[in-house]
């Protein structure tokens, strides 16, 4: 069976001209009229005829000529339809209904004697009138409609289209002897003619065109209906015409490969099997059918399958006009690996930050041609479920450690939003490490400024009771932080760069810069960055938790390492901390003593959390060091109290008798039992 396509959609598209070009009739149904007796939308009737000769009756003969009008009992489709009709304007003169795309010329009163003479009635392309003419620029393969015809002696209504050159064609085209009035034949391009017998019913009539030569440049459309093919020979004839389409064939007349016909071929079957054969393009052989109609062919070297577009004439104007045949050939099945690292969602205009421990990615090599495609399943943001995300053919390189990097900038992907499949920009970098390892940056161009980041690495928790592990895998990393800091003072050390502002506003940073054997200074950080693995001290107005269980605080970042930097000067030590719970007995921290914070030398049970910092000396006697932040005293950290973080332990004279339960603090200068240890007080 053809396939012919006719769809409601063709009754959408215009006959006015326009960039996509003119391929139907603005109103198939006749649902608009310009007025009472005018058609309009590309149609003339008597109200708009010429006089061809006349003279003086033109204007009785044009008001008394029969007008079409718009039906709406019963219309084919719709709420209205056509009638036009014939009757008897003059004693014992017959006119025909008559519409046309042109305009109707009136030359003589006696349309049967004209007829057989000069023919000065016709419908005509008047090319200098606006709306005398009508531009067309398809090629279609048949016209069709639906009618219904009452005779009142015409044995038949009649509907006849002419697709010509730039001239003002006639129609009729021809003399009473049968030839061609000049300037007709030479700029006929095509026609087609419907006879509609009599029927009470709606009948659907269709006729195939048929061409002489190919559509020049400019080409328009001379379209008549009328209730007699002959002018002037009933009256009392009633036609009925609704849904006028043109129709554009877009399929395959033949397919074969290797000059052999495929099993089972016709128009309508559109996919086959050749999954045992080579593709070669030069075997492929096929013949469109549709005038005008296109094909175009495209084969996907990683499936094995050749998709074969045709396209109808008109396209263009109308999307659905379009066959897809495929052919299955030979094809490599591809390797796919499949990673799992923690998926990253940044879409604050769509929902904001998802995150999700454990996502698989796979990657699809064809190793024929080296093709590598990433394939992201089950994704979904904002609440909004995609689907799978395919991005096709990256760009490989490889590194000279080995690591394979995937590329695409802007890649256009199919994608479902909101339940609909659209193309959308995407752009990926991927790193695949010579051990396996993967991660990726994928970013979806949503448009109007929108874009849904998508970062896939492995997960780092940062969390003070936590140690991060040296062992851990470098690289972008999806981190997710808990660490409550107290109001005032704290030391801080993270394995990336980050601003502190983005915790809080009003947080400050000092950084380790000099010491002169008495005194510690620090200045601060101005713009806020903190180094990776370098310690800091933090000042935090109020208690910040950064942060929950049920809220975590998400980063995206590269970690270059996890080994936390010491700063060293003069003998004093200002020293990172990745290590959960690590013991400070001889190491110095900050701590508070009531509202008081000190930095403080820590006792055989005291311990200090992940992400923090410590100090350490080699000047046995720290009592009464001093911290200087930007070259003035600390304020709100008092000097460093060496002793108090013995105060656990009593204090014994050389005698015995216990002089202190409070640590060395105020004694007098001597030597004392503590612990079980001699301690020097100076």
């Amino acid at each position: 069976m053809l396939k012919q396509f006719i769809t409601s959609a063709l009754f959408a598209v215009g006959l006015s001209a326009s960039a996509q070009g003119v391929y139907q009739f603005k109103d198939p149904g006749f649902e608009n009229w310009k007025s009472t007796n005018e058609p309009g939308n590309g149609w003339n009737s008597f109200e708009s005829a010429e006089n061809n000769g006349i003279g003086s009756l033109f204007n009785t003969g044009k008001n008394a000529s029969p007008k079409p009008t718009q039906e709406t009992a019963a219309p084919h489709s719709g709420s209205k339809s056509l009638k036009i009709y014939s009757n008897t304007p003059f004693v014992g003169k017959k006119a025909n209904g008559n519409i046309t795309t042109g305009v109707i010329m009136m030359g003589s009163p006696n349309p049967v004697s004209d007829y057989n003479g000069e023919r000065k009635n016709h419908n005509k392309t008047m090319r200098s009138k606006d709306g005398g003419y009508m531009l067309f620029d398809g090629t279609p393969d048949k016209i069709s409609f639906y009618a219904k015809f009452k005779s009142g002696g015409s044995q038949n209504g009649s509907g006849r289209f002419i697709l010509h050159g730039d001239v003002d064609y006639r129609d009729p085209d021809k003399q009473s002897n049968g030839e061609y009035f000049p300037d007709m034949k030479e700029n006929l391009i095509g026609e087609a003619t419907i006879l509609v017998p009599a029927t009470t019913d709606w009948t659907y009539f269709e006729s195939d065109f048929t061409y002489y030569q190919s559509k020049p440049t400019k080409q328009y459309l001379l379209a008549s209906l009328t209730t007699n093919p002959n002018p002037g020979e009933s009256s009392g004839d009633d036609l009925y015409v609704d849904d006028i389409q043109f129709i554009y064939y877009h399929g395959l007349s033949s397919l074969s490969y290797n000059n052999v016909k495929l099993a089972g071929f016709s128009e309508d079957k559109l996919n086959y099997d050749l999954s045992t054969e080579e593709y070669d393009e030069t075997k492929v052989a096929y013949e469109i059918h549709g005038r005008g109609a296109s094909a175009e062919k495209v084969y996907n070297k990683k499936t094995g399958v050749l998709t074969i577009n045709v396209k109808g004439n008109d396209y263009a104007a109308n999307e659905s006009s379009i066959t897809t045949y495929t052919i299955q050939f030979k094809h490599e099945i591809a390797k796919e690996t499949v990673y799992k690292n923690s998926l990253l969602v940044d879409a604050h205009d769509l929902g904001g930050i998802q995150f999700t421990p454990s996502s698989p990615i796979s990657v699809l090599h064809y190793e024929s041609n080296n093709c590598y495609d990433l394939l992201l399943k089950d994704f979904s943001f904002g609440g909004m479920s995609v689907g799978d995300i395919l991005v096709e053919e990256l760009t490989p390189s490889t590194s000279v450690d080995g690591t394979l990097t995937l590329t695409a900038k802007d890649k256009s992907t199919s994608v479902t939003l909101y339940g609909e499949p659209t193309m959308l920009p995407i752009t990926v970098d991927a790193q695949i490490s010579k051990a396996g390892n993967m991660t990726a940056t994928i970013t979806i161009d949503l448009g109007e400024g929108m874009t849904v980041d998508v970062t896939y690495a492995p997960q780092l928790t940062i969390s003070p009771s936590t140690s991060l592990e040296v062992s851990n895998a470098t690289g972008l990393t999806n981190v997710v932080m808990n660490r409550t800091f107290a109001a005032g003072w704290n030391t801080y050390c993270m394995p990336f760069d980050y601003n502190l502002s983005s915790l809080d506003a009003e947080a400050k940073a000092q950084e380790f810069v000099s010491s002169n054997g008495s005194s510690l200074t620090f200045n601060e950080v101005a713009d806020g960055v903190l180094k990776a693995n370098v310690p800091y001290l933090v000042y935090f107005p109020t208690e910040t938790t950064v942060g929950t269980t049920e809220a975590p605080r998400y980063f995206v970042t590269n970690v270059a390492s996890y080994q936390p930097t010491s700063v060293e000067h003069s003998g004093f030590t200002f020293v990172g901390n990745y290590e959960a719970s690590k013991s400070m007995q001889g190491l110095y921290g900050v701590a508070s003593e009531g509202d008081v914070q000190k930095i403080m030398l820590g006792t055989a049970g005291s311990t200090l959390p992940a992400t923090c910092a410590y100090f350490t000396t080699k000047n046995l006697n720290a009592n009464g060091l001093r911290i200087c932040f930007d070259g003035g005293e600390v304020t709100g950290i008092n000097q460093v109290n060496g002793a108090q973080a013995q105060s656990a332990g009593a204090v014994y004279n050389l005698q015995g008798i216990k002089v202190s339960n409070r640590g060395t603090n105020n004694l007098p200068a001597g030597l004392y039992i503590m612990q079980g240890k001699k301690v020097i007080v100076k």
